[in-house]
This record gives structure tokens, sequence and C-alpha cells, in this order.
């Protein structure tokens, strides 16, 4: 019922429809985890939820099948933002604007669900992101945030925090951010464990931590090309640890 009116309704829910389903709620019990999934998502996918969303709430059917004090402002904004950007409905990032800002509702919600592997660790990473990624971000901090968490989290995290942002007033900000990512070709680290080992350093811990400090190092001078200083910051690398 919800979810073809979510594609195909006009108007209001059919009151002698939305009593039944109401009346019937206690039969989701029954259903499988699969064939919920199937169902939400392919609600959340049309395009705009919402206000369907928040009849189910009314109706006390919601609660049943999802946890927490859902966020559905922020869905809403979503599927705006979607819209207005001609971006492609995308079920499980609707899921998370939906969903609390908390891993516990997050791997609830997977396990109730039966979500794929690939979408639980895709909402529990959402769920727990922490990144402050606002929409001013300068250009060397958003390719450091590129090189940590990859082009398709940092998409992620752009459109549901615009989603979450209390006006709507930096779209061509983000708009820039979500380009950056999409244009992204990650650096990769010029050194190896085969390098140090020609410098003298023997293979064990040793090799991976002054290997990780040297990169940390490359990272934080926005991916230098310089091999020279490169190679020096390794000698002083090794030097440091006799």
């Amino acid at each position: 019922l919800f979810r073809f009116h979510a594609w195909y309704g006009r108007g209001e829910i059919d009151d002698e429809g939305l009593r039944a389903a109401a009346e019937g709620k206690a039969g989701l019990a029954r259903l499988s985890g699969e064939r919920v999934q199937k169902e939400m998502l392919r609600l959340l996918e049309s395009p705009d939820p919402a206000p369907v969303l928040r009849v189910m709430a009314a109706a006390g059917i919601l609660p049943d099948l999802l946890p927490g004090a859902l966020n559905l402002p922020r869905l809403e904004r979503l599927a705006k933002i979607d819209t207005e950007h001609d971006f492609p409905p995308d079920p499980v990032l609707r899921l998370a604007a939906l969903l609390p800002d908390d891993r516990n509702a997050a791997r609830a919600t997977a396990q109730k669900l039966r979500l794929s592997n690939a979408h639980a660790a895709r909402l529990d990473d959402l769920a727990g992101a922490d990144d402050a990624l606002v929409s001013h971000l300068a250009a060397r901090d958003v390719r450091l945030l590129l090189y940590r968490i990859g082009p398709a989290r940092f998409r992620d995290r752009v459109l549901l925090q615009w989603a979450g942002a209390p006006r709507e007033s930096n779209a061509l900000a983000r708009r820039v951010l979500l380009t950056m990512a999409e244009n992204w070709k990650q650096p990769k680290f010029p050194l190896t464990g085969r390098d140090l080992m020609d410098a003298g350093v023997p293979e064990g811990p040793v090799l991976g931590e002054i290997l990780a400090e040297v990169e940390a190092w490359w990272i934080d001078s926005d991916f230098t090309e310089d091999r020279a200083a490169l190679d020096e910051k390794l000698r002083a690398a090794i030097k440091a640890r006799g």
C-alpha cells in the first residue's frame, strides 16, 4: 500500500486501506526481513518518500519497521536535493538519512532488514561518521579526506551533511565538493618496503613504522612529488631510530 502510493498515488491514502493496514500491522512480524527490505528500499527510492513515511509513522507502522527517533526532515531535504540537482535516488543513503546518527540503530536496522554486508557496512559507517566535512573545506583538506576515506564515502558524507544542514545556502559549494570527488585520482605513495630495505632497514615492525611515518608526512605535504624531499625524510626517519 505505502510503496505503491509513494510511486503512483495522488492525494491522500485511501482511508479504508489505511485502516486495514494499521489493523493488520501485526502481520509484519511474519514477513521475512528480505521482503520488508525490498519494499522499504523501493519506497525510499520513490521521488519523495517522506509524506508516505509520515503517514506510516502516524499509523504506528513505521516504528515496527525501523528503530529509534527517525529523522524525517533530513530525509525530506535529501529527496529535495536529489530532485533539484538531478541526482539518482539512493535508497541506502536515504535510509541512513532517515535513521538517527547512532550505530546501534544502524546495526539493528541492518539486521532486521537483512541488508547485504556492503549495505550494512555503509549504514554503520555513516552512523559513526565524525568528519568535519563543512561546505567551505579548503581544496587541500578535501584531497586529504578523499585519500583517507575514498570518493564514495566522501560523497555519502557530503550529501548526508548537506541534507542535515539547517540552511540550503551552500548548494554551490557542496556541488564543488561532489565534483572534486568525482574527478579524484588517488596519488600513489612512491615508496615501498623494498625501498626501505635497500636503504638498510631490516624486515620487521620498524620497517612498517618508518613507512607509515614517511607516508603520513607525504600526505601532510599534500602528496609532494619531490623525490629528493621524500628521500631526505626517509633518511631522517631511519636515523631517528638509530
